[in-house]
Formats: structure tokens, C-alpha cells, sequence
């Protein structure tokens, strides 16, 4: 699969948010078939990793996954810290974490409404 044929971005370090699934996976695929070397971030360790193995598998992507909810900004400066030590400087962000929910809105408790706003806006903010 070539996502931008010609298009590279040798010797960048990209983060992605979220890319254990959906966009984020193909966004982080495209940064690493493009040549950057790709820090994915996402809450489940095990999809993640798949991701990276796909990657390496198909053409020989690098992609180092670290696991962190991201609801949790006391915990970004620790998270930043490790990726940078083992990974390198952050030259790209994509900040693609994000949920939603199936429900009418009229049935949106506070709770869940407090957790959208955390991840999809607080989250991308700091």
C-alpha cells in the first residue's frame, strides 16, 4: 500500500495519537511508509503493537508504541519525556485521539460528556 508515492520524511520522528485503530492507524502507517520513524500512542498495548508489526512486515516501517490514556495530562510530561528519550525529538504531531458516543443526546449523562470533552479538546490543548 503506497499512501503518498514520492512524498518522504527520512530522519523525522512523528507522534500519533490514538493510532492503535482507524485513522490513526493509516495516518501512522502513511508517516512510516514515508520513512519517519513513528511514536504511536494509544490505550490498548496490544493493538499497538500489532500496529508496529504490521508496519515493520509491510515495509519495513519503525514504530515504537507507548500506552497512556491520554484523559490523564498530569501524565504528559512523563510520556513526552520517554518518547524523547527513546525515539529522538519530536518533529511532527498528529494529534488524533478522540471519541464519541451512540446515543441521543438528550441521554448524554455529565460523566460522559465530562470524558468527550477530556479526550477529544483537554487532551489536544495541553
Amino acid at each position: 500500500m503506497h499512501y503518498i508515492p514520492g512524498f518522504r520524511l527520512d530522519r523525522k520522528i512523528a507522534l500519533v495519537t490514538g493510532a492503535s485503530k482507524g485513522l490513526g492507524e493509516t495516518i501512522a502507517h502513511a508517516l512510516a511508509e514515508s520513512g519517519a520513524t513513528v511514536a504511536i500512542v494509544a490505550r490498548d498495548k496490544a493493538l499497538l503493537d500489532q500496529v508496529a508489526q504490521k508496519a515493520k512486515k509491510l515495509y519495513g516501517g519503525v514504530m515504537y508504541t507507548f500506552q497512556a490514556d491520554l484523559i490523564d495530562i498530569h501524565g504528559y510530561p512523563r510520556l513526552i519525556t520517554q518518547i524523547e528519550s527513546d525515539v529522538g525529538p519530536i518533529d511532527i504531531l498528529v494529534n488524533n485521539a478522540g471519541t464519541t458516543i451512540q446515543q441521543s443526546a438528550i441521554d448524554v449523562d455529565e460523566q460522559t460528556w465530562d470524558y468527550i470533552l477530556d479526550l477529544n479538546l483537554k487532551s489536544v490543548f495541553f
